[in-house]
């Protein structure tokens, strides 16, 4: 999040992350880098007031972000109340279709549902972490159709700019391995921007 004050750009940012450790790390990564950023552990559905009073010039989400969140429609009302007016929403996500898909023995598989919307999917850890162990601790992801995602902005008070589709690339290795290049014919990643 960036925020305008009194017609001045303040070069601020906010970072929030449920995530402690999460937290930790990005202040570590922000102070050897030499950049002043302000960093909030909390839920986004229960942010600190000072946060939802409008004042924030954009509001970025992204990189698979709201796979973790189980109510869209109340996420896009909490980045509607942190947006200024005029503020805009950048939202670069994983295309919900890319997270219903995956390659095993060189077979592009579903392996989920594009209309799964609130209902979870479990999972354990992480398959494309190279050089370490695999994580074993459970993980819950949620798809939301990009319709939803589309509906649940606009029903809070923002206003499409731009909402365009990326085909699969070499970040996507990792899912789609051998048949990368077939993929590259489907959405892999969207970007979406609205505002207030």
């Amino acid at each position: 999040m960036k925020r305008h004050c009194h017609g001045l750009w303040l070069a601020q940012a906010t970072g929030i992350d449920i995530s402690d450790v999460q937290i930790g790390l990005a202040i570590q990564k922000a102070t050897a880098a030499g950049i002043a950023t302000h960093f909030i552990a909390a839920d986004v559905y229960v942010l600190p007031q000072n946060v939802q009073q409008g004042t924030f010039d954009d509001v970025y989400t992204g990189g698979g972000a709201l796979a973790w969140l189980p109510d869209i429609r109340r996420w896009a009302q909490v980045v509607a109340a942190a947006l200024r007016l005029g503020g805009r929403l950048i939202l670069w996500e994983i295309h919900p279709l890319a997270t219903c898909l995956w390659v095993k023995d060189k077979q592009l598989q579903l392996v989920g549902n594009y209309f799964g919307r609130s209902t979870p999917s479990y999972d354990h850890g992480w398959s494309h972490f190279g050089g370490g162990e695999h994580a074993s601790e459970a993980k819950v992801e949620f798809c939301w159709p990009i319709g939803d995602v589309v509906t649940a902005i606009v029903q809070a008070g923002l206003s499409i700019e731009l909402l365009t589709e990326f085909p699969a690339d070499g970040r996507d290795r990792y899912r789609f391995g051998d048949v990368l290049d077939e993929v590259g014919q489907l959405p892999s990643h969207f970007l979406l921007i609205a505002r207030k």
